[in-house]
């Protein structure tokens, strides 16, 4: 293959004085949308995470209350979505109180907020917290799920 340089300047190469070789255009190409392939597979939902305030103990009961900590991380510099329209789904939880949102960090945007719940016994299924947001890109979700621990038999 032969490549087209300073030392070498062929009119036949459409930009002579390049070291290129002829198929470099096309691979350019590739190369381009490759990377543009790359960037719009990462640009996915929000991530959004639920944890237990660091010094929450280690084991609940029912009638417990504690903090959650929801941060959000945009994955799309300019969402659509107000903060504020992220929902929440409880199941065996009650939410007493919010913050109000945070931003801990500009880029990329991290936001977090602090909620404030009472454990109230599930029916039926796991005792869970669900935060998720809809948006016409992906939107995004997550489950904290509690365990609160059983009372020792013969003592309810």
């Amino acid at each position: 293959m032969r490549l087209h340089c300073e030392k070498n300047r062929s009119t036949s190469y459409p930009y002579p004085g390049l070291c290129f070789p002829p198929a470099a255009p096309v691979a350019g190409t590739l190369l381009c949308l490759a990377i543009l392939f790359l960037f719009a597979a990462s640009a996915g939902a929000c991530s959004i995470k639920l944890t237990l305030e660091e010094d929450a103990p280690a084991n609940y009961a029912v009638g417990d209350t504690l903090v959650v900590v929801n941060t959000m991380m945009f994955t799309h510099g300019n969402c659509l979505v107000d903060i504020r329209d992220t929902q929440y789904k409880t199941n065996g939880i009650e939410i007493l109180g919010a913050t109000a949102w945070k931003e801990i960090k500009s880029r990329p945007r991290i936001m977090q907020r602090k909620l404030k719940i009472v454990l109230t016994g599930a029916a039926e299924g796991d005792v869970m917290i669900k935060a998720y947001r809809i948006c016409d890109i992906r939107g995004g979700e997550v489950s904290l799920v509690l365990i609160p621990a059983k009372a020792p038999q013969g003592k309810e």
